[in-house]
């Protein structure tokens, strides 16, 4: 009878303290690093979309140069 309780007890502490507590502490850790990722990506979408911007700007950009330099002009002999 010794060896069950020397067992049981133990058992009963891990089970019902000391893991949901951990289990408690581990997800508030969780939420609180998904909070700072958050924010993180949010600054780091913000200066993708900024770039997409400018890449676009430069595609209409070299698209328009190209397509004027495609162009036949006026009085230009065609080769």
């Amino acid at each position: 009878m010794d060896i069950w309780i020397v067992f049981f007890v133990p058992t009963v502490l891990l089970i019902g303290v000391v893991l949901p507590m951990w289990l408690v502490f581990h997800y508030v850790t969780k939420w609180r690093e998904q909070k700072r990722r958050h924010t993180a990506s949010e600054e780091e979408f913000q200066a993708l979309w900024r770039l997409a911007s400018r890449l676009e700007e430069r595609m209409d950009t070299l698209e328009h140069v190209v397509d004027d330099a495609d162009r036949p002009r006026p009085g230009r002999a065609q080769n």
